[in-house]
């Protein structure tokens, strides 16, 4: 029995890989509502194998593995909390951030999992099956979700991995410049202090036409 839940898992991962990537190849493509349609393709494959393995493992060993469940849960989380502690012990505050979000949703998933045993338990010592067949379906999921959450939180990059390394570089067309004479010229620029003034300054005020113009652009009157 055992031998022939893996093979199922093992399809579906191979489903569900092929989906992923049909929907990543859709959203590339600008095809948004194909792509959720793959997602949503994916995800019914992995509940149908999880309801197969529900159905297809005997009562008598939900006991065992639901108790592995839980500590894989567990260990999912303590591989969580260590991606946060990298990223407080870098004092990178954007990979922090990105890391605390999947994390902390983490921690409830992991109380839904732990809660799941406990009615699992409950449920078998009153002989309820179908009780406890949902509480060890909550298990499994717990598990799919704890270790997607994991990757998200693995994938998160800090402000040095998102910092840019490309350079610009700018040059001069030399027949342009040629054909500017006052280019690199400064005295081509009005400057106040340097202005001219022509006519009667002394009757400022007095009706006098005063004419002020820059100096000439260059040595030559």
């Amino acid at each position: 029995m055992t031998s022939s839940i893996k093979v199922v898992w093992g399809l579906s991962v191979i489903v569900s890989a092929g989906a992923a990537v049909a929907g990543a190849a859709r959203l590339a493509e600008g095809d948004p509502a194909g792509a959720a349609d793959d997602a949503g393709a994916s995800l019914a494959a992995e509940n149908a194998v999880i309801d197969r393995a529900v159905e297809e493992t005997p009562l008598e060993r939900y006991t065992e593995d639901a108790a592995e469940l839980v500590v894989a849960l567990r260990s999912l989380m303590q591989r969580g909390l260590e991606e946060v502690k990298a990223a407080r012990d870098e004092k990178d505050a954007v990979r922090l951030t990105c890391v605390n979000e999947p994390v902390a949703t983490m921690k409830g998933v992991l109380r839904v999992g732990e809660d799941a045993n406990a009615s699992l338990l409950e449920a078998l010592s009153l002989q309820n099956a179908a009780e406890a067949r949902r509480e060890f379906r909550k298990l499994k999921t717990s598990q799919r979700r704890m270790a997607a959450l994991l990757r998200d939180a693995q994938s998160c990059v800090g402000a040095l991995s998102s910092e840019s390394t490309s350079a610009i570089e700018l040059s001069v067309d030399e027949s342009l410049v040629g054909s500017d004479p006052y280019y690199g010229n400064p005295n081509f620029f009005f400057d106040p202090q340097n202005a001219v003034a022509e006519g009667e300054t002394n009757k400022l005020g007095q009706n006098d036409d005063l004419t002020v113009r820059p100096p000439p652009a260059s040595g030559v009157s």
